[in-house]
């Protein structure tokens, strides 16, 4: 799964500019882009100049950004495309905020923190004049960085660095536990929850072992399964559909695992519900 911001950090297409605590991408694309699942692995925000934007948090509602938005993205599984305007590129400016610096930078909490994986606004005009006034300079300046981030009151921002503040500071397991409990119906690998969890890998399998007496692949299917098993149950969603809201990414591996599990291939099994 690709990456956000590693990623497009890596990608010469596109310009890349350190800040302080983070990136600053401008990111083009000349044509449509197919719906492509990304992992989101630091706090980030996104201003559509041009185009539209579309995007999906794993288990919501496809949100649509038309140009002049600005999205604010939490850390997870996101199905993103971009749509070209006439013949208008799409366009927008990237800032990926570092995790730890979020951590270290950002002060306590306020009245709210955010419970939306992904969020569109309208930004201030105060916010639209300084993304579009980067300073010249190879690195951008702290004080840049804090006078965007005072333009943007009320489009959600402070939620998303207090919400990220907040996760970082806890401790390893319970860290961990927020990050599964969060996740794990999408559709990640071990190592990507890793990567969320901000752990090695070889840290990550040992503090969830350690936490939940499983190994944390052999965790996620059983949850996964079970949750299938509930929609199937409960729910008139096609088996594809379960499939995938399950955190499943290819059906004939889902119906293989859930026979195996249960015994039944799911799409009998609703032939035994009363």
């Amino acid at each position: 799964m690709l990456a956000i911001p590693k990623d497009l950090v890596s990608n010469s297409g596109h310009l890349v500019r350190e800040l302080e605590g983070g990136h600053l991408i401008r990111y083009r694309s000349n044509t449509n882009t197919q719906a492509t699942q990304f992992l989101v692995t630091d706090p980030t925000l996104v201003y559509v100049a041009s185009g539209t934007k579309k995007l999906r948090p794993h288990g919501s509602d496809e949100l649509i950004a038309p140009a002049g938005s600005l999205v604010t993205l939490r850390p997870g599984a996101h199905v993103m495309s971009e749509l070209v305007a006439d013949e208008t590129p799409y366009t927008s400016i990237i800032l990926s905020f570092d995790r730890a610096w979020v951590s270290s930078t950002v002060g306590e909490k306020g009245s709210l923190l955010s419970q939306q994986r992904a969020t569109v606004t309208r930004p201030s005009p105060a916010f639209v004049e300084a993304i579009h006034s980067v300073p010249s300079a190879d690195a951008i300046c702290r004080d840049w960085v804090d006078n965007l981030l005072r333009t943007t009151e009320r489009e959600g921002v402070l939620e998303l660095l207090w919400t990220e503040a907040e996760h970082s500071r806890q401790e390893p397991e319970s860290r961990m536990r927020t990050v599964m409990s969060e996740h794990c119906l999408s559709p990640l690998m071990v190592p990507e929850y890793a990567v969320l969890c901000a752990m090695s890998l070889s840290s990550y399998k040992r503090i969830f072992r350690r936490s939940f007496g499983i190994a944390p692949g052999r965790w996620l299917l059983g949850v996964r399964l079970h949750h299938a098993k509930t929609l199937l149950l409960e729910d008139e969603l096609s088996v594809t559909d379960i499939c995938y809201q399950s955190g499943f990414l290819d059906l004939s591996n889902f119906s293989r695992v859930f026979r195996q599990h249960f015994g039944i291939p799911p799409s009998q099994i609703r032939t035994l519900s009363p």
